[in-house]
């Protein structure tokens, strides 16, 4: 293990947020294409978290509030691995077919635990620098 660099931050996992957004009806649907692509995103997150590629993942579906966003799954894993996961074609096609099935997909980077610390730490920093 390599020795601590002094005044070095510890890297920080920078997880990614995929948010999905979708009508109502189509989070209870019944459609078959809505079930498939939801089953092959669960499927090719849980084999990317058995490889080691992301830490973990967690679907998420929200009660209903009035916004648009209806669920989202959140994606945890190292920077520059999450990085090469979303410029994959594999991605990439998931996420094509999961516009096909739910409305205003979107994919978000996002902060958690350490990388939301260092982010608030670094903002402290920044306003402080401005004066």
């Amino acid at each position: 293990m390599a020795a601590a660099v002094p005044g070095a931050r510890e890297a920080p996992v920078w997880p990614l947020s995929i948010a999905f957004s979708a009508p109502r009806t189509a989070l209870g649907s019944t459609s078959p294409g809505t079930r498939q692509v939801f089953q092959e995103a669960l499927q090719y997150y849980g084999q990317l978290q058995q490889q080691g590629d992301i830490q973990s993942f967690e679907p998420v579906t929200l009660e209903p509030h009035g916004g648009d966003l209806a669920g989202f799954l959140l994606v945890k894993g190292d920077a520059d691995k999450l990085a090469r996961l979303r410029a994959s074609d594999q991605f990439i096609a998931l996420n094509t077919r999961a516009q096909l099935v739910v409305e205003n997909l979107g994919v978000a980077g996002a902060f958690v635990g350490g990388g939301l610390q260092s982010l608030f730490a670094d903002l402290g920093t920044q306003a402080a620098a401005l004066g």
